[in-house]
């Protein structure tokens, strides 16, 4: 879509090419099963989305949790250790389980590359 976009700004003229699709023996080489292959992409996506939820779940509950542990009545210090404390907590849960379940990754130095990341969106929600 980019590359449409952009010979279009610069008006650069677009040309097409028909080509021949070939199927030998009427593609039964082809070991597409669309239902199958269809539903097994799907489920990844449904799993990093519950995964996501999950994750928010946690993060809200152990927050109540600790805001109730702490202090009922929302002193400023405790919200702080509440939603760092939850933060992580859920963090930590989001990334095991999308390691582990979702994704299935034996990566090495993943989990620096996600906290790096982590660090960087508390900041940007803090600011």
């Amino acid at each position: 879509m980019n590359m449409l976009t952009f010979t279009k700004r610069l008006q650069v003229p677009i040309h097409q090419t028909p080509i021949e699709t070939v199927y030998v023996d009427e593609n039964a080489s082809s070991h597409f099963r669309p239902v199958i292959d269809s539903i097994l992409i799907y489920r990844m996506f449904l799993a990093y989305s519950l995964s996501s939820v999950a994750s928010f779940l946690m993060d809200i509950g152990v927050y109540a949790l600790l805001i109730f542990l702490l202090n009922p009545w929302f002193e400023t210090v405790h919200v702080i250790v509440a939603t760092i404390l939850a933060r992580v907590v859920s963090s930590l849960f989001n990334y095991y389980v999308n390691r582990k379940v979702v994704f299935k990754s034996t990566a090495k130095r993943s989990m620096l590359k996600y906290f790096g990341l982590v660090a960087v969106q508390m900041a940007l929600s803090a600011s």
